[in-house]
């Protein structure tokens, strides 16, 4: 491995985080779990765009069992992992993003070209593939 962060920590980032935004945004609902948060709340706590806490907000709604989004105008967010396990996994990033940030930094930049790769390698499989039609 690449870095200090353990194994499953390594993990988490790799299935469930695929930008610096989604971490600091998990992490400031983590850091005050009793508080749900507007898109533009986060936004201006992070100092980033409305579309990047937005984007940030859909991505880890969308991963599941980590933040609620509550039904509201404008919708609000929460963080309520589902399993002890998330929990943990959080914990533990939260910890490593203020001990180690390098590491974390080096993991999430790895599992981007990994995610690259392995999408170039489809492309290429599946051109190879409809060259190979084309051809009989």
């Amino acid at each position: 491995m690449i870095s200090d962060l353990s194994a499953g920590l390594a993990a988490f980032l790799r299935d469930c985080i695929s930008s610096y935004e989604e971490v600091e945004t998990l992490l400031l609902l983590a850091r005050s779990p009793a508080r749900s948060w507007s898109a533009d709340e986060i936004a201006r706590s992070l100092n980033v765009t409305v579309d990047a806490a937005r984007a940030a907000l859909t991505r880890l709604v969308d991963v599941g069992d980590l933040i609620e989004a509550v039904v509201t105008t404008p919708p609000r967010y929460r963080y309520e992992p589902r399993r002890d396990a998330l929990r943990t996994a959080v914990n533990e990033l939260d910890h490593a993003f203020v001990e180690q940030r390098l590491a974390v930094v080096q993991v999430m930049n790895q599992n981007a070209l990994d995610r690259v790769r392995d999408s170039a390698a489809r492309r290429l499989a599946q051109a190879f593939r409809a060259n190979g039609r084309r051809n009989e």
